[in-house]
């Protein structure tokens, strides 16, 4: 059964009004799925909760705006409902092209309004997956459950609600941990270890880009692929040692459930 893609040249023609044209191509490979019925029914579902959101901004101050716990919550709602659209495995999930055909048609006015700006200004081309694929919405916020779900008869564990957008965007999506969800969890559980308090954080800012570095090093000459639930929060355990001096932290185990094999996930 084909999945529709489009490149990033052409979606960006879309996208900035230089063509009306809708086609895309459509690549034959993977079980039957109905791509556009799936995602044009989650953005029906997001389109409320952006209603709601959108409600509470009008009055906080354009500065409060971006970063606002309103957003961070939507957030995390998009993440659970572009995964449950998804098919558990598909050849279109690793396909960069297929993630941007989701972001500029099926999903292009959610990503429109939750990006939106001054009037008359288009959110950036990077949210749609052009000119830095990580910064795809669509791709994003299914890879935050994806990374979050430990056993896919259960859905995404607890973690998915913690952190903030920043946390995310930086230390997660634009490291590329996909290819090792075990990490990202660990890396969340450490930072924010409580899940009745989700977005309090156990470290400065500074010591989490400082922590984010060090793993990078260490993940370096690792196959970090290949590491366990344990091996990855003894490994986070040894890091977070390393910030902090010789009496580092215990890191909580809220989320943790007993891991399933490895998927592999876009690099």
């Amino acid at each position: 059964m084909p999945y529709p893609t489009v490149s990033s040249a052409r979606a960006k023609e879309v996208l900035l009004g230089r063509t009306a044209s809708t086609d895309v191509l459509e690549k034959p490979q993977g079980p039957p799925y109905s791509w556009e019925e799936k995602l044009a029914s989650a953005a029906r579902q997001l389109e409320p909760l952006l209603g709601d959101v959108e409600s509470q901004l009008v009055a906080l101050a354009p500065v409060k705006r971006k970063m606002s716990e309103a957003w961070r919550s939507f957030e995390v709602s998009a993440a659970r409902t572009i995964h449950d659209a998804m098919p558990r495995t598909h050849e279109a999930l690793s396909d960069r092209e297929f993630w941007t055909w989701a972001a500029c048609f099926p999903l292009r006015d959610v990503i429109r309004r939750r990006y939106a700006g001054k009037p008359k200004h288009a959110p950036a081309l990077e949210n749609f997956g052009i000119g830095s694929f990580s910064e795809n919405f669509v791709y994003r916020s299914w890879l935050r459950a994806e990374i979050c779900t430990v056993d896919p008869e259960d859905g995404p564990c607890d973690l998915i609600e913690r952190g903030s957008i920043d946390f995310w965007r930086s230390h997660i999506f634009r490291q590329r941990y996909g290819a090792s969800p075990a990490l990202a969890r660990a890396f969340v559980r450490a930072v924010y270890p409580h899940a009745e308090e989700p977005t309090k954080a156990t470290l400065s800012g500074p010591d989490i880009r400082q922590l984010a570095k060090n793993i990078r090093k260490v993940a370096s000459n690792l196959l970090v692929a290949t590491l366990d639930e344990h091996a990855a929060e003894e490994l986070l355990r040894r890091e977070m040692t390393r910030l902090r001096g010789n009496d580092g932290p215990r890191l909580a185990r809220e989320g943790t459930r007993k891991e399933s094999p490895p998927r592999s996930a876009l690099r």
